[in-house]
């Protein structure tokens, strides 16, 4: 971000025939038998493909959502959670 030296080059690259190029190139990349407007029809299919562009922030997030469980909780209230180093606190639930 905010980095001219290095986007310099591409946008150079770009107004110097570069949009052009790019086009030329997208029309004639084969893509399969995919089709924007065709989901897949195993839901399962379209939520992995969600899931393995997620950031590892929001994929950590999801699956606290999902399993309702924070991480280093403790054994007695798993909606609890123990910070720092305090296993012993963990073993006692809190």
């Amino acid at each position: 971000m905010q980095d001219s030296s290095w986007f310099r080059p591409l946008n150079n690259e770009l107004n110097a025939g570069g949009y052009a190029a790019l086009l030329y190139d997208l029309q004639r990349h084969d893509l399969g038998k995919f089709h924007p407007r065709q989901i897949p029809r195993d839901k399962n299919e379209i939520v992995d493909q969600q899931a393995s562009s997620l950031a590892p922030l929001d994929a950590w997030f999801v699956e606290l959502l999902e399993t309702g469980v924070l991480p280093r909780h403790a054994v007695l209230n798993p909606a609890a959670c123990v910070s720092g180093d305090s296993d012993a606190t963990m073993r006692r639930g809190l």
